[in-house]
């Protein structure tokens, strides 16, 4: 085989790569969603390196850009997403090489960090390869809103596809995500400038909860509905207080579980990493971990400063301190 040669890619090379995307993960992907995620987000165009054999993208590497603070410093992380190689091209060091130039992109352009989920496939490659450090277990938490006969209705029954709905977004977002950024130590910073651009997703069907107390805006959570199987599920895209009390979570959580109910689920899922106040909030809530033995897919976190050299900061690895939610995985 030839040494396929690679560069930075940009929108004219949409198509090539989609085409990788379908080989590669046996499902497609849009058009519109590709470039929504890849040259809308809220910090600029994605940073894409490819693989090219000839005119053909063989191997893929990317991360979006993400405002984000630690421990109320403001930082910029790479959210590492759709690494991906044809099979004929594996194992012949293409990823290691395209991570390489990413991370010439990431000092060009301010990235500090690199996380994301990778599957049981790709979690050695990032940790032993790239040097991301897993925080634990997939922080799956979940609740099911129909038990007994309203269960076993639904079973065998297709709910039909959630109706496509943007959420919308407060337009004074911004001091309740600042207010919340204060106590969380860790995490990306959900201002508006984010959350109306994360929750446009072509395709996605996405509600908002809003919680104001003499005019002010004290809480918001987003639910994004997907069926899985012949269930509907809701996940808890964003849930944000202002206030870090249980009063406060329990307002939100509570709120956000009846519209679970109002708009047909039958389950709740949320992330709440251990130690976190997100994850005490949804236990409160009557939520349970999920066991990793019977999750459908393993699943980690995890994450490294960049380049892999520099120092560590001891609070990002710390899952305690992470404000994690299901707006930050690509599966809603």
């Amino acid at each position: 085989m030839t040494n396929p040669t690679l560069r930075v890619a940009d929108a004219e090379d949409r198509d090539r790569i989609l085409h990788l995307f379908h080989h590669v993960f046996g499902k497609e992907r849009t058009a519109m969603e590709w470039s929504w995620a890849f040259q809308e987000g809220p910090l600029g165009p994605a940073d894409i390196v490819i693989a090219l054999e000839g005119d053909t993208v063989v191997a893929h590497a990317a991360t979006l850009r993400r405002a984000a603070q630690i421990q109320g410093e403001t930082t910029i992380f790479g959210q590492s997403v759709d690494a991906m190689t044809h099979p004929d091209w594996q194992k012949q060091g293409l990823n290691q090489r395209l991570q390489e130039t990413l991370s010439e992109l990431h000092r060009a352009a301010g990235v500090e960090w690199v996380y994301g989920f990778s599957n049981e496939l790709s979690t050695r490659l990032v940790t032993e390869r790239q040097g991301r450090r897993s925080l634990g277990p997939f922080p799956l938490l979940a609740r099911p809103l129909r038990t007994g006969f309203g269960a076993l209705r639904r079973l065998g029954r297709s709910p039909g596809p959630p109706a496509i709905h943007p959420a919308d977004i407060p337009r004074d977002i911004d001091s309740l995500s600042h207010a919340a950024a204060a106590w969380h130590s860790v995490g990306v910073l959900r201002d508006r400038a984010y959350l109306e651009w994360r929750y446009r997703r072509p395709g996605g069907s996405y509600h908002a909860i809003t919680q104001r107390a003499a005019g002010e805006l004290e809480g918001f959570g987003v639910l994004a509905i997907r069926n899985q199987g012949p269930l509907r599920a809701a996940f808890v895209a964003e849930a944000i207080v202002g206030e870090d009390s249980p009063e406060s979570w329990n307002h939100l959580t509570e709120s956000l579980l009846e519209r679970a109910r109002d708009l047909g689920c039958d389950a709740v899922v949320a992330l709440g990493t251990p130690g976190s106040r997100t994850r005490s909030a949804w236990k409160s809530a009557g939520l349970y971990g999920v066991p990793e033995w019977i999750q459908p897919e393993n699943v980690a976190f995890s994450i490294r400063p960049t380049p892999p050299e520099s120092p560590l900061h001891p609070t990002v690895f710390d899952p305690a301190s992470w404000h994690l939610c299901w707006g930050e995985h690509d599966l809603v």
